[in-house]
């Protein structure tokens, strides 16, 4: 009686599962080797998740299906978020940085991810109160523009004056010539009025 399968095909046959099996099994061990870096995350740090992020995302798709502790590694991206938040503090001119770095580091969170930070609400009400304070401050640069020797221009100096410092953070070096232009303004205002 002769075979169902002439003995070439069952070797090739042969030789295609023991190349499933090997790939299969460099499958995992990449896997596994990722898995390992995440559960160093708690320990190493920054540093650390930095390194199972990229060890991750090189991973082929299939792997990352193995990576049976992904959720940790979301959990931890997250939290970055969350503690960057958490830092914002009282919004001041120069919390525009902190803002925009939580800002970025939120957009780069996937979808999942973005759903794990617990005090978003925190980071678009700083947004909107640093807007705000811009608003503010631009506002009274215009004042400061305004002023002239008569009519409100005493009432101008005070609604104005609490913005120097804010004007040369968001204005930059620059802003110190409104400031000094204004100085000389009340200056001279103040003198007027006493002449009279």
């Amino acid at each position: 009686q002769k075979p169902l399968l002439a003995q070439s095909y069952v070797d090739a046959l042969t030789a295609a599962r023991a190349a499933y099996d090997s790939l299969l099994a460099e499958v995992q061990a990449a896997a596994d080797a990722v898995i390992v870096k995440i559960d160093a995350i708690a320990e190493g740090g920054a540093a650390a998740l930095t390194e199972a992020n990229n060890a991750y995302n090189a991973l082929t798709p299939g792997a990352k299906t193995l990576v049976t502790n992904y959720n940790v590694l979301e959990a931890a991206n997250a939290q970055v978020v969350i503690d960057k938040i958490d830092a914002l503090g009282t919004i001041i001119p120069d919390s525009k940085a902190a803002i925009e770095a939580a800002e970025a580091s939120y957009a780069a969170l996937t979808e999942n991810e973005k759903t794990l930070v617990t005090n978003y609400e925190t980071l678009t009400a700083a947004r909107a109160e640093y807007n705000s304070l811009v608003a503010d401050v631009n506002n009274a640069i215009v004042e400061i523009n305004k002023l002239t020797y008569g009519g409100n221009a005493i009432k101008m100096t005070y609604t104005s004056a609490g913005a120097y410092s804010q004007i040369d953070a968001i204005n930059g070096p620059g802003a110190k010539d409104y400031s000094i232009t204004f100085a000389i303004n009340i200056e001279s205002i103040q003198d007027s009025e006493n002449a009279y």
